[in-house]
């Protein structure tokens, strides 16, 4: 049977039927490396936002919800702020790496969009909504939407 029948056959098997370690770390890295192109090619600003547009409409100029105090403020109301910011936070940060600091939850996206989380903050019309925060300066593709900070108010 020759050299290669006393250690395997040529497929790969070795006599117990088994991939060898060889063949099983490649096939794992493989894995590991095809989730990584997955995450890259699916993950990023514009189609997380393109995802969701059916449930937060976006606005012409790249803005979610209703004008807030300022340019970069706006806002979105909902019976259940803290559900509906939830919602929101983890359809836009899909695939992100997500950390905590403090009382804020924040998702990198792999173009580098930062996605910031808080349940409270004290900037909002009501003192004490939760907020996104979206921050495209660093990102790498060309973003359809602006940096913005959304509150989630309840409805009046």
């Amino acid at each position: 049977m020759g050299r290669v029948g006393a250690i395997g056959t040529s497929n790969g098997l070795g006599s117990s039927g088994q991939l060898s370690l060889q063949q099983q770390a490649y096939s794992s890295l493989s894995q590991g490396l095809e989730s990584v192109l997955n995450s890259i090619k699916t993950n990023n600003i514009n189609k997380n936002v393109k995802a969701m547009k059916s449930e937060y409409p976006l606005t012409k100029g790249g803005f979610f919800g209703k004008p807030g105090k300022s340019d970069r403020v706006r806002v979105i109301t909902a019976d259940n702020p803290v559900k509906e910011a939830t919602n929101f936070f983890d359809k836009i940060s899909k695939g992100g790496r997500i950390r905590h600091e403090g009382n804020a939850k924040i998702a990198v996206l792999a173009d580098n969009s930062i996605i910031t989380f808080r349940v409270s903050t004290k900037t909002s019309r009501t003192g004490k909504s939760p907020a996104v925060d979206i921050n495209i300066k660093k990102s790498k593709v060309d973003p359809n939407i602006k940096g913005q900070k959304i509150h989630f108010e309840r409805k009046d």
